[in-house]
C-alpha cells in the first residue's frame, strides 16, 4: 500500500440526497493515480462512449473503459464535479 490514499465511505445514518456517498458507493481518494475511475454508472452526470482498458496497479491486470463522462457527487453537503473520470464497470471500488 503506498501512504497517500484514503477510502471515502459515509458512516452517518441520515438519509441521503441524490448522489451522496454511501456505504454502498465506496471511493478510494489515491494522490497518485493517473485518472480517476468510477465504476457506478449513476454518479455520471454526461459519458461518451470510450473504447480502452486501464492496466492496474499490479502491472497485469487489464479492466476494460467503456466511457468517459463528469461525475457529480455530495460528501458532507459539499458538492463535488469531477471531469474527464473513466467508466470502468469491472472495478472493485471506485478511485
Amino acid at each position: 500500500m503506498s501512504n497517500h490514499y484514503l477510502r471515502l465511505v459515509k458512516t452517518t445514518n441520515g438519509s441521503p440526497s441524490n448522489n451522496h456517498h454511501l456505504l454502498a458507493y465506496p471511493i478510494i481518494v489515491d494522490s497518485g493515480a493517473n485518472f480517476h475511475m468510477f465504476k457506478e454508472p449513476e454518479f455520471f452526470t454526461t459519458m461518451n462512449s470510450y473504447d480502452g482498458h486501464v492496466l492496474l496497479g499490479d502491472g497485469c491486470t487489464k479492466l476494460p473503459i467503456l466511457g468517459i463522462g463528469t461525475v457529480n457527487l455530495t460528501i458532507n453537503d459539499h458538492p463535488i464535479i469531477i471531469h474527464d473520470v473513466r467508466f470502468v464497470p469491472s472495478l472493485s471500488e471506485s478511485v
